[in-house]
């Protein structure tokens, strides 16, 4: 595959994060050579963009305002500021759950995120989107009660691996599993189908956690979850380095180089971990031009996160569905339209996690297919733009 020159305007965002994390100031020539409006719109696509400012911010008051268009500046420090007011609203509507959760007896584990945020130097750092938090599956029911009587949306409920729950900009992810039964997560649904066995007991009431390597195991699976399906950002790396720079020295290597092998994730986790050293370590914030010497695997790796943004996107979801497919080989008319069959009538699989209930009786999978017909037809605009991009695909 073809070497892609990385675009400067990331590798200037990659290196202004870099810089924030470990506190360090770049020369006033070098912030003054970037297109900061290039860069605070990249870091704001990688949910970046408050690590960058805390930097940013640093620089303003070092060198004088003169640096970046004031416009530009207060958009930026309202971005920040909206960062910091939804981690508060976070933080006061996940203890509220879970202090509901000790009451009630309901064991549950804390994920991603709201651990992870932790691993960086200061509060806003590290953005968050949802609490992603795993529950005893027999207390989902009650657990629905109380955020309906907390004035929160139920925007899903016994689908999938977790319910989700709105309220105004604070959102909450609850896990009845970590892994979906079926697809690209099939190993590892059966590898966490016991999890509670995994788990220790944590600070609170009902409260568990994992030890300090099936953490960063989950979080890998996670990530390459994401990755495999429709991408994700340069933010999943910076996670990686963040919590291996304070943990990483105490974990047992022959452990999770194990377990990491029989989820089949050894090479995605190895490459990332090296690709996240590379961008972030502070001998990157030294010499942000070694960034370039990445080898060809790396580079590519780089630029596919770059092109993802946070959580994916639609056309990269086609674009990995479509290979593999064609199990990396040509994308012919045919590969074009067992892909359009494919996502008129999924597997079996797609009905188990999407219709629990409905899907174990056959009968019922016919009316299964008109109701997605039907809701295909809904969204003539999103359909009419994948099959465009489709088309476009070689």
């Amino acid at each position: 595959m073809e070497k892609k020159e990385i675009s400067p305007i990331c590798l200037d965002m990659i290196y202004l994060a870099a810089c924030s994390f470990h506190g360090r100031l770049p020369e006033r020539a070098r912030i003054e050579e970037m297109d900061l409006h290039a860069v605070y719109k990249m870091a704001k696509r990688h949910s970046m963009q408050s690590i960058v400012y805390i930097l940013v911010s640093k620089c303003v008051k070092e060198y004088g305002g003169e640096i970046i268009d004031t416009e530009l500046l207060l958009r930026w420090k309202q971005d920040h500021h909206a960062t910091l007011a939804r981690l508060v609203s976070f933080d006061i509507e996940r203890e509220q759950l879970l202090d509901f959760l000790d009451k009630n007896g309901i064991w549950y584990l804390c994920l991603k995120g709201i651990l992870l945020q932790h691993y960086y130097p200061a509060l806003g750092m590290r953005q968050m989107t949802d609490n992603d938090i795993l529950v005893d599956r027999a207390g989902c029911r009650k657990i629905r009660e109380y955020m309906t009587e907390r004035g929160f949306e139920v925007y899903s409920y016994g689908t999938h691996c977790h319910d989700t729950y709105i309220k105004g900009g604070v959102a909450f992810e609850i896990h009845r599993t970590l892994a979906e039964d079926g697809g690209k997560t099939k190993d590892a649904f059966s590898y966490y189908e016991n999890v509670k066995d995994k788990l220790l007991p944590g600070k609170r009431a009902a409260e568990l956690q994992f030890c300090d390597e099936d953490f960063y195991i989950y979080y890998i699976f996670h990530a390459y979850k994401h990755y495999s399906i429709a991408g994700c950002g340069v933010r999943t790396l910076m996670d990686i380095y963040a919590f291996l720079s304070k943990k990483g020295d105490g974990l047992d290597k022959e452990y999770l180089n194990a377990e990491l092998s029989a989820l089949g994730l050894t090479e995605y986790e190895r490459r990332s971990r090296e690709l996240a050293f590379a961008l972030f370590s502070a001998d990157a914030t030294e010499q942000s031009a070694d960034i370039l010497a990445l080898d060809d695997e790396l580079t590519q790796m780089l630029n596919y996160y770059l092109h993802s943004g946070t959580f994916g996107t639609k056309n990269q979801q086609i674009e990995n569905s479509v290979s593999e497919i064609s199990r990396g080989g040509d994308v012919t008319v045919f590969t074009k339209l067992l892909y359009l069959i494919r996502r008129v009538f999924p597997g079996m699989d797609y009905y188990r996690n999407s219709y629990p209930r409905a899907s174990k009786f056959l009968v019922t999978i016919p009316f299964l297919w008109l109701i997605r017909i039907f809701r295909g037809i809904g969204k003539g605009k999103s359909v009419a733009k994948e099959v465009e991009h489709l088309k476009e695909i070689k």
